[in-house]
């Protein structure tokens, strides 16, 4: 037998032996697993927020075709710019067509909302970032997290219906919800489930 392969051999169970002995290695906590996602969660959205604010920045022509098509308008609209981050996890399961239909039916009614209460009352905390993630509860396929500057959470599970996501609707303890006139001309939907109510 050849000198490299005896000491090839030897290695390997010399690597075998001393794995088999090794302490097993820690398992994370909880609370070391959620400030992971929260760090992975804060890194995404500056990345986010880089990409957006960065200035652009002259390339030379490029002979090669493109490889994918630019986004559409129609779903460009759908995402106004805003100081709220959002983040869609994981990011590879919501294409851009999903992540509109987000924004459409969850996500512009929810901020706008939040929006005119906060002009009604200045002493509410303002909303910094909305999280959408699937979930696996019968039902209810997504769920969403609003996270407010003050530290103030909201959280929600979103159902399904025929492949398209369930409207938001504002959860009101005191009577009628308050709703503007722009916010009943912007989502007439949501607004006429609220007046069934």
């Amino acid at each position: 037998m050849p000198r490299s392969r005896s000491i090839l051999i030897f290695t390997l169970s010399l690597v075998i032996i001393l794995s088999a002995c090794a302490p097993p290695a820690p398992q994370p906590s909880q609370q070391e697993i959620q400030q992971t996602i929260e760090i992975v969660v804060a890194l995404t959205s500056l990345a986010d927020n880089a990409a957006q604010e960065s200035p652009p920045t002259e390339a030379a022509p490029s002979t090669a075709a493109p490889t994918s098509p630019p986004p559409s308008p129609e779903i460009a609209t759908l995402e106004p710019p805003s100081s709220v981050v959002v983040v869609f996890m994981p990011g590879g399961l919501f294409d851009a067509a999903k992540r509109a239909e987000f924004y459409e039916r969850i996500i512009n009614p929810y901020m706008d909302y939040n929006n005119e209460q906060a002009a009604l009352y200045p002493e509410l905390a303002s909303l910094v970032t909305i999280t959408i993630e699937t979930f696996d509860t019968p039902g209810y396929p997504y769920g969403a997290e609003a996270i407010y500057d003050n530290g103030g959470y909201e959280g929600w599970l979103i159902s399904e219906t025929a492949g398209l996501v369930d409207l938001w609707i504002p959860d009101c303890m005191n009577g009628p919800c308050p709703l503007s006139e722009e916010f009943i001309s912007n989502y007439p939907n949501i607004s006429a489930t609220i007046q069934a109510q």
